[in-house]
């Protein structure tokens, strides 16, 4: 992977402290970090590789008598190695502190973001479900209310037919009557016209 950022001289102590990886959004690419990480400890292979070589050649010395047997304190050390490659190391060490100790920053703002994030989703949710819910009683409501409506306007209909059935055999009661009355008064007439009048 190419790394985007500018790479800073490993074996610089100045360099390895300043050097900077561009966030994303969950924190520090990861893949400009391991490059990174891979040339510091390429120079920490090499030192390492130093160290061995000065380590044999500091033997070399003490058995021909340049240096006291099995001696090899922080001040030799500094001497063989140089004071710039310690720093280096200790640059290096505290570097990989500081990257690490980002990290769990992240990490941990990560997890309160993740949680926040749940907690409004959770809110999100409930507020739905209960505007779905009222929603569902209103329509509900509204439903009942139209059947109830329904049926009064039903029943205002049978009344009003009952009253317009009635109101019909009313009249033709009525007419019936005044038929037989005047088929009666008919008969009545007849009977008068046909029957034998007295000598």
């Amino acid at each position: 992977m190419a790394i985007s950022f500018s790479r800073p001289d490993p074996s610089s102590p100045s360099a390895v402290a300043a050097a900077s990886f561009p966030v994303v959004r969950r924190g520090f690419d990861q893949g400009d970090v391991r490059d990174f990480l891979s040339m510091v400890g390429a120079e920490l292979g090499r030192l390492k590789e130093r160290e061995r070589f000065l380590e044999a050649e500091l033997r070399s010395m003490q058995t021909r008598g340049l240096s006291g047997p099995g001696r090899l304190d922080e001040e030799t050390v500094t001497t063989l190695l140089g004071e710039e490659a310690a720093r280096v190391l200790t640059v290096a060490r505290d570097a990989s502190t500081q990257i690490r100790e980002r990290a769990e920053e992240s990490a941990t703002r990560l997890v309160k973001d993740a949680a926040e994030d749940a907690a409004r989703i959770r809110e999100s949710a409930v507020a739905e479900a209960q505007r779905i819910r009222d929603d569902a009683a209103a329509d509900a409501e509204a439903e009942i209310e139209m059947a109830k409506q329904q049926g009064r306007d039903m029943v205002n209909e049978a009344r009003e037919y009952r009253e317009k059935v009635l109101s019909e055999l009313s009249r033709r009661r009525d007419a019936a009557r005044n038929q037989i009355e005047q088929l009666l008064h008919g008969r009545d007439r007849l009977l008068r016209t046909t029957s034998p009048r007295p000598s």
